[in-house]
């Protein structure tokens, strides 16, 4: 985007050289006064100002891109790319593929957990039987004296049984509570959904505006180049006003920052429907 920026700046320097050109051609025959003159170097001047300052930021976006990679923040890279919006994300889908994001997975699965909980809160009130198995090997040798050397090895085993008597009530009440976990855990599942739900919603309502408004800034960001071109040539002919010029020109490069932060927003909005639905790892 913040590269957009810039070619829509250059477009509109060229313009303005453009202009320059003409106006101190004009100035050198004499039909062209010096109030023309300084205002067209003003206005390159302002121009060239306004593409450094979007130079920077540049610089800086791609500093924080390649920070985000874990490269090295000044290292040189050229970013090849446009803003191209997938237009057949359909809302159904992105709905009945919520249950895939990873936040709602998380909550389902904090349902099973909890339920586990139950079920070992609830054999505590059960008999218990332990059976305990191994080999043991034990070898002593001395120098001097009675016993000489001995030696024991061989297998064992034990059965222990553990029967709960009375325990105060602990484990029922350590039991309901273990069934109010599932429960709540049922209901923070079910916010969890219909929070991405809105979410989804949201974000549909915001793609689809989007790209309605984008197919009518693209007809009207032809219509600036279009008027621009023929202010330019009219200016030319000398029929035409550098306040004529100026104001085409305005116009063009108004309509081509509306025309990219739409496109970019359309962007987002696509992204975040896929993210939701938990199709971005899968999205080109």
């Amino acid at each position: 985007r913040q590269g957009d920026y810039l070619k829509t700046i250059q477009q509109s320097i060229n313009v303005t050289m453009q202009r320059k050109k003409l106006v101190d051609a004009r100035q050198g025959v004499g039909l062209a006064n010096n109030a023309d003159t300084y205002q067209a170097e003003l206005d390159l001047t302002a121009s060239n100002q306004d593409y450094a300052s979007q130079q920077l930021i540049l610089d800086q976006a791609k500093a924080d891109l390649l920070t985000l990679l874990t490269l090295k923040p000044d290292s040189t890279v050229n970013i090849s790319d446009t803003i191209v919006v997938d237009r057949n994300v359909d809302i159904q889908t992105v709905k009945a593929s919520l249950t895939n994001n990873p936040v709602y997975l998380t909550a389902d699965q904090q349902i099973l957990i909890n339920d586990l909980i139950v079920k070992q809160t609830d054999a505590l009130r059960y008999p218990a039987v332990t059976i305990n198995t191994g080999y043991n090997y034990i070898r002593s040798q001395n120098a001097a004296g009675f016993t000489l050397l001995n030696q024991n090895f061989g297998p064992f085993a034990g059965l222990g049984i553990q029967v709960p008597i009375f325990n105060g009530g602990a484990a029922k009440r350590q039991l309901n509570l273990a069934k109010i976990d599932v429960e709540n855990a049922r209901y923070s599942r079910d916010i969890v959904l219909n929070n991405l739900e809105n979410a989804a919603v949201t974000s549909w309502l915001a793609y689809q505006n989007n790209l309605q408004r984008l197919e009518i800034e693209k007809k009207n960001n032809k219509i600036a180049f279009d008027l621009l071109s023929l202010v330019e040539q009219r200016f030319q002919l000398g029929v035409g006003t550098i306040v004529d010029v100026r104001e085409a020109q305005k116009s063009f490069v108004d309509a081509g920052f509306r025309l990219i932060n739409l496109s970019y927003a359309a962007k987002v909005a696509e992204i975040e429907l896929k993210r939701l639905s938990g199709q971005l790892a899968t999205a080109q």
